[in-house]
Formats: C-alpha cells, sequence, structure tokens
C-alpha cells in the first residue's frame, strides 16, 4: 500500500529530525527551531475531517498500528479492509500543509553552517559540522519543550556523523578518525574522550553495544566493545524515543574485525561491494552487479563478528539498476535508500520510488515507539513526511504472536 505523503513547503530548512512530537529543523538563518507534529495534525483535519483518525495513526500514533489492541480489531478481516480503504483514500489527498514562521519555536542559534549532521538523544540536541560539534540541552513541561541552556561545544574535530545508544556517543570525524563520547559520567555536557579509536570513520552503525565504522561506503571495521549493567542512568531520556537501557560501554574497542573476517563465507568479496550498512540484527550489501543481499548476524555470535552463512537476496524484484546509493537506513523490516535523484522504498522485495527529485536528507527513527513508521525527507522546497502502513505479512506476523501471547496467558491462568 502506498505510505500517506504530508508536504510542508518552505525552501529554507536544510536538514530536519522527529523527536518527542517535534520537528526539529535547522534554517538557512542559523536558526535551530521546532515544530509540534500535534499542529500539523490539526491543519490536516482541518481540511480533511474525514480522516482524522488516519492521520492520527500516520502523524502522532503509529505504534496503534502493529500494538495488541490493533491486532485485536485487524483479526476481523471486515474491520482491517475498512482502515486499508481509509489509508489509501488519505494517499490520494494532496496533503500539502502551508505553515507560517510564527509556527516554529526558535530553539538556538547554530554557531556554524553546514550542519553534516543533525541528531536529538537524550532529551539533547547534537550538531556536526566544520568546526567540531556542540550540544544543547531540553527541558520538558509534559508536551512543550524549551532550551535549557545555550549551545555548548564539546568536540574541536571536524564531524560528519553522530550515532547513540543506551548514553554513549561515535563521532565521526573523517580523516581525524573516530571517537567516543559518554553521558555516564554525571557531567552537564557530553564527555568526549581524547583517544580516536579508528584512523577514519565517514559514519558508524550499531550491532547490540559493539560498533561498525565504516571508513568508506564500501568497507566497515567490526569494533568489539565490552560493557556493564548500571542501576541507574545519570542522564535524562525521552521515553517515546529511546529505550530504557541500563548498560554503559566500560572498555571501547578491545578487538578490532576487518571487513574481510566478517564476511567470511558470504559467497561475495569486498571488491563486489559498492554501498553497505547495518541495523543491530542485519547488515545491507549493494553489489557491483545492482543485486541488494541482506545478511544477518548469527545469534549465537555476540562474543565474536559473524554474519550468518545465507544471505538473502532483497532486490529480486528490481526493474532495473538504479545506480549507486549515496545513503541508506533500515525501516520497517524494509530499506530507504537515496539515490542523486530519486528515494525508494525496498519492502519485501518490492521497490517503490517516494520521492521524484534530489533530498537533501533521509531520516527513519527505528527506536522511536509512536514515530517508528514516519520517514522525514528534506527537500530544497519543503519537508515530506511518509507513513507506512504495515504489509499484510507484518500483520499476520503479529496476529499470530498475540493469539500465542493470549494462549500462554490463559495457561497460566488454568494453572493457578
Amino acid at each position: 500500500m502506498k505510505p500517506i505523503r504530508i508536504f510542508i513547503p518552505t525552501d529554507n530548512i536544510l536538514d530536519a529530525y522527529i523527536y518527542y512530537g517535534h520537528i526539529f529543523a535547522v534554517f538557512d538563518d542559523g536558526t535551530l527551531r521546532a515544530l509540534p507534529l500535534t499542529k500539523i495534525f490539526d491543519k490536516s483535519i482541518d481540511t480533511y475531517p474525514e480522516l482524522t483518525s488516519i492521520l492520527k495513526l500516520a502523524l502522532l500514533r503509529n505504534d496503534w498500528l502493529l500494538n495488541s489492541q490493533a491486532m485485536t480489531y485487524f483479526h476481523s478481516p471486515q474491520v482491517l479492509s475498512e482502515i486499508k480503504e481509509l489509508w489509501q483514500k488519505a494517499t490520494l489527498k494532496d496533503l500539502t500543509l502551508l505553515n507560517q514562521p510564527n509556527d516554529w519555536q526558535v530553539m538556538w542559534q547554530v554557531p556554524s553552517l553546514p550542519i553534516y549532521d543533525l541528531r536529538l538523544y537524550a532529551m539533547r540536541v547534537y550538531l556536526g559540522h566544520r568546526n567540531g560539534i556542540h550540544e544543547g540541552i531540553m527541558q520538558t513541561n509534559k508536551y512543550e519543550i524549551k532550551p535549557q541552556n545555550g549551545l555548548a561545544k564539546i568536540f574541536d574535530s571536524r564531524t560528519i556523523g553522530i550515532s547513540a545508544r543506551s548514553g554513549e556517543l561515535m563521532f565521526s570525524a573523517d580523516d581525524e578518525g573516530l571517537f567516543h563520547g559518554s553521558l555516564w559520567e554525571g557531567d552537564s555536557k557530553t564527555k568526549v574522550f581524547e583517544k580516536s579509536f579508528a584512523n577514519k570513520s565517514l559514519r558508524t552503525g550499531w550491532r547490540g553495544f559493539d560498533v561498525l565504522n565504516y571508513k568508506r561506503n564500501s568497507y566497515f571495521e567490526y569494533i568489539k566493545n565490552e560493557t556493564e549493567k548500571m542501576a541507574q542512568r545519570p542522564y535524562f531520556y525521552s521515553s517515546m524515543d529511546e529505550s530504557p537501557e541500563k548498560v554503559r560501554i566500560s572498555k571501547m574497542a578491545v578487538n578490532n574485525y576487518p571487513m574481510d573476517v566478517v564476511l567470511h563465507e558470504q559467497g561475495f568479496a569486498t571488491e563486489d561491494i559498492q554501498f553497505c550498512f547495518n541495523n543491530s540484527k542485519t547488515s545491507f550489501f549493494f553489489l557491483q552487479n545492482g543485486h541488494v543481499i541482506a545478511t544477518n548476524w548469527a545469534h549465537k555470535s555476540q562474543e565474536e563478528a559473524r554474519l550468518s552463512s545465507k544471505p538473502h537476496e532483497l532486490s529480486q524484484d528490481s526493474p532495473e539498476y538504479l545506480g549507486r546509493p549515496c545513503s541508506a537506513i533500515s525501516f520497517a523490516k524494509g530499506i530507504i535508500i537515496k539515490y542523486f535523484d530519486k528515494v525508494v522504498f525496498l519492502h519485501h522485495n518490492q521497490f517503490s520510488i517516494i520521492e521524484t527529485e534530489p533530498v537533501i536528507s533521509v531520516r527513519t527513527f527505528p527506536s522511536s515507539i509512536q514515530f517508528k513508521r514516519l520517514i522525514c525527507i528534506t527537500r530544497e522546497d519543503g519537508l515530506a513526511l511518509h507513513a507506512i502502513f504495515p504489509t499484510d505479512k507484518e500483520i499476520s506476523s503479529e496476529i499470530s504472536k498475540e493469539i500465542k501471547s493470549t494462549k500462554i496467558k490463559k495457561q497460566l491462568i488454568c494453572q493457578k
């Protein structure tokens, strides 16, 4: 089923990110501003009141599409058909929503442009730019959000990539290397350790609490870390956007594995790869011949860097060779691929083009609860939000889980 696309026209946004129910955007005047998604929702239902329930699912509560209550309704073919019909109706509407400057709340003045990476994590904003990284801390009152203080510089080297998990941050500084930041030190500012853990880093991906450091778009090094469980966190986090993990990295880079070792027995060599990336469960490889391969990390090999020996093809139904990706990210059992002139969603072996022009950035939010099925795309002429409806396979799988869970609960009750 097609995604619901909501477009917010504006020609002065450089990058955007969804966090804590807001769109955070860097504007070309150097301001970082926030816009509540509820404002977008209110404007959309003013125009299309008959789509209120569907647009609420699309914009505000993605989690209601696949939670246990939804499975109760989706178990009825008639109800599921009616919901699909409404969703399909929304995909045919021109959901272009005009916004006014005063709709946006100015949070900070950005110290340096352009911004190479924007990340919101643990109620903080991180801005990577040519002069390093600036951090800003936010405070909230229910769903209102405001800056707690001004932006503070925490790192001095040019930073092009930022990733985070469980209070640990990875900062990619290109030829300066890979640096480790942590919120576990108890300081008000993120502590960035002086040691570089690689001689080059374009971006990073997490596998559990280990890190894949991408020295090129087609090559990574696997960095093994030691961890320890903690009793409590010394930092705030958003329960809407982050998992409540209490694990810290106690020792970084206890072992490093080159890509050739990790790819052992995969059936293709490093020179066959033109682009690759990963999430915590799977690595994805775009090969020189146009094929897209996914390989899961072996379940019983948390202590070693090993992929499963059963890679599977994701591009069987590709209509043509689409070219070399500029970037890619995993999303809801699929992947979003940014090419020079388009954005493509690859889901269950099916390709669909969701943007037909060049874009600035593509963001997804896999750790979010409410916005897990929302894609935020920054274009030169505005922001495009895409909400993805679950496939029949996803719904069937969740219904089976719910039935199994209900049976187990009944058995436990009978045993009592």
